[in-house]
């Protein structure tokens, strides 16, 4: 009797645990924000190493508010946005680099977004898929965040965006 107990005791523990995870996963989503990932080959001696290496905020037009300073690490640009107009962008630009002894192709830019709302829209320049960034080399892109259009009503929208750039050997 008391084994099952423990045992209920243990199921009811793991439930609320991933009760928590879930209510964490639904905050980070439910912010108006852009998240950019990159791939990186794990190997010895021969490999492609794409990491990120900077990012700035280069353009600001309207009333466009950064919630809070683009963070980054080599495999993740992040950026909290705000806007207050209809036409208010954010611009920023993201420079990668080949770490790597060979050279990566961009095979993919994959676009997730959270929400299927059109309001707010985002536009990568700077690279293609297909472009092969040697060895050795650094790319800045750019990352444009905007607010295309009046909502209809005063309401809040939030949209997550998730840019994941897919690298693979260049052949």
């Amino acid at each position: 009797m008391l084994e099952s107990k423990k045992f209920k005791d243990r199921v009811i523990f793991a439930l609320i645990v991933v009760i928590f995870v879930m209510i964490a996963a639904i905050v980070v989503l439910a912010q108006n924000n852009i998240t950019l990932i990159n791939g990186v080959n794990g190997g010895d001696g021969a490999i492609w190493k794409v990491e990120f290496t900077d990012v700035k905020e280069v353009e600001r037009v309207g009333n466009a508010i950064n919630k809070r300073d683009p963070q980054y690490t080599v495999t993740l640009v992040s950026f909290d946005v705000e806007f207050l107009v209809p036409g208010d962008s954010l611009t920023y630009e993201v420079k990668m680099k080949n770490d790597g002894k060979l050279d990566a192709v961009l095979s993919k830019i994959d676009r997730l977004e959270t929400e299927d709302v059109d309001i707010i829209q985002y536009y990568v320049d700077g690279m293609e898929e297909g472009e092969i960034l040697k060895s050795g080399e650094e790319k800045t892109i750019r990352v444009k965040v905007v607010y295309e259009k009046p909502l209809g009503e005063n309401k809040e929208v939030n949209k997550a965006i998730l840019l994941s750039f897919n690298f693979e050997q260049a052949k």
